[in-house]
């Protein structure tokens, strides 16, 4: 679980004004049988999504919708447009799938 091979994942550099893309492609792997782990009730831990903290975008599809599921083999394109007024910071993101984000934050 990790973002171009590496934990944590690239840093992401955007200026105020920006469009920032991300081509989001889910390599995990099949999903595990249910109830494998047992503190996933729907056993779907290979599943993901993109969420960013401190940004002020959108919340709706396709910028930082945090109910978006990307299962495995699949793919979800981010737009992300940064406000011309956005503060300079250092801002955070992560997989955000409901029952299994903790997994993938945490491993």
């Amino acid at each position: 679980w990790c973002y171009n091979g590496g934990m944590p994942g690239p840093t992401l550099v955007v200026k105020p004004g920006d469009r920032l893309v991300i081509n989001l492609f889910n390599d995990m792997g099949a999903e595990m049988a249910p109830k494998e782990w047992a503190f996933n009730e729907d056993g779907r831990y290979n599943s993901t999504n993109l969420h960013v903290h401190g940004l002020f975008v959108s919340p709706l599809p396709s910028s930082d919708h945090i109910l978006v599921q990307v299962g495995p083999g699949q793919a979800y394109t981010y737009v992300y447009d940064i406000p011309p007024w956005h503060p300079t910071g250092t801002y955070w993101y992560h997989p955000h799938r409901h029952n299994s984000a903790t997994a993938q934050v945490a491993l």
